[in-house]
């Protein structure tokens, strides 16, 4: 990689920085939860949120219940749950069936990449309608 490569590259990722920077805010909704609106759209358009939960031995993401209740308000369709919660799974991901937040518990390391993933997620899920 020539040093012209290398600088186009490093200006772009900076540009990336700045702009995810931008377009994503986080907020402290509670003294234990953390709200981040993240750069994500839905099939729907709208903004992606994820949730941090501080735990006594971990920190929870979760999508608070907003997924699934965006795509089945009176949770009656037993058939896109099914196939919402295989997908889930299938990410690494926890559902609770009675509530239909989806989760998972992690570390301080971990963190960041899983809310991307769970952001991801919702944007997937919100497609199979």
């Amino acid at each position: 990689m020539t040093k012209q490569s290398k600088k186009v590259c490093t200006e772009l990722k900076q540009k990336i920085i700045n702009w995810l920077a931008s377009n994503i805010n986080v907020l402290i909704f509670d003294e234990n939860t953390i709200e981040i609106a993240t750069s994500q759209r839905d099939a729907l358009g709208e903004e992606v949120y994820c949730f941090v939960e501080k735990k006594e031995t971990a920190l929870k993401v979760t999508d608070d219940g907003r997924c699934l209740f965006k795509l089945d308000p009176s949770a009656s369709d037993e058939e896109l749950f099914e196939s919402c919660a295989n997908l889930i799974w299938d990410a690494g991901f926890e559902v609770n069936p009675s509530t239909g937040v989806i989760f998972t518990e992690v570390d301080s390391e971990d963190l960041v990449p899983k809310i991307s993933e769970l952001a991801r997620l919702q944007v997937a899920i919100s497609y199979l309608v």
